[in-house]
């Protein structure tokens, strides 16, 4: 941080909240609808799902200096319910580029380090697509949906895409049994897609899930109790050594704790 306050968008209060380094709040601005918002020391970008202005801009990059707009709101995606991402914007380790994956689309937002847009990124997957005349439709008719996807075999959407220093990261989803996890390298070429992991390393169970990401791994949460039986289910017949930093290791030494509602996470690196 490089100078002394921090930034903190409140989604449920709708508020920008502003501390000191000593925790004490300087300053609440309020919001008027929930808005993804990415803070740097001199400027701040904010995506608004339905648009703002006259020309509907869906992002737009603030400083002390000026205010530009970029992207206008889709034709007909006023349909979906407005909500704010649970990534939000995501920076890229070496590069500092910023991406944002937009829901309902194939598409990915590049703004620069500096925060100004470059491109949009979309993705084709061919006879896998999800056609974008139902993805309206079903956009006020969700009850019509579950059939729709039943009988056709496609990517319904990109679940994550998570930037890394050697590459990027997606996970598509196409229903509980159809879908992946796609390593790609910095031309956003695929370099491996896995569909099921295999764990060599101490045979427990990967949930193929994603919740977040840090600058080199890859983050998902399960519920304690489940990952208690997965634990049980994979080495009930087995003999199992305890080394100090081992899954056997947690295990013994949070197993009451993993009995109770808690929520583990699991941290995936990826090299």
């Amino acid at each position: 941080m490089k100078n002394s306050i921090l930034s903190l968008y409140v989604r449920h209060k709708l508020a920008i909240l502003k501390f000191n380094r000593a925790g004490k709040l300087i300053s609440e601005e309020k919001v008027l609808v929930v808005y993804d918002i990415y803070f740097e020391d001199n400027f701040k970008l904010v995506r608004n799902q339905h648009g703002e202005g006259e020309n509907q801009h869906t992002f737009s990059r603030y400083s002390d200096h000026d205010t530009l707009n970029y992207l206008p709101l889709h034709k007909g995606h006023e349909r979906f319910n407005s909500f704010a991402s649970s990534k939000g914007f995501l920076k890229k380790p070496d590069s500092g580029q910023i991406y944002f994956k937009k829901e309902n689309s194939y598409s990915i937002q590049a703004f620069s380090e500096d925060g100004y847009f470059e491109k949009t990124i979309q993705f084709d997957f061919g006879k896998y697509n999800y056609p974008e005349e139902q993805r309206l439709r079903f956009a006020e008719k969700q009850s019509d949906t579950e059939d729709f996807f039943k009988e056709n075999s496609i990517v319904k959407r990109i679940s994550n895409f998570f930037p890394f220093k050697n590459g990027f990261f997606m996970s598509l989803y196409g229903g509980p049994k159809n879908s992946a996890w796609i390593f790609l390298n910095t031309n956003l070429k695929p370099r491996a897609i896995i569909y099921e992991f295999e764990n060599n390393l101490d045979g427990s169970l990967i949930h193929q899930i994603t919740w977040t990401q840090t600058s080199d791994q890859i983050v998902y949460q399960i519920n304690s109790r489940e990952f208690f039986n997965d634990y049980v289910d994979t080495f009930k017949e087995q003999k199992v050594e305890i080394i100090l930093g081992n899954i056997h290791d947690f295990f013994s030494k949070n197993k009451q704790k993993l009995m109770g509602e808690k929520q583990a996470l699991v941290f995936l690196k990826v090299k």
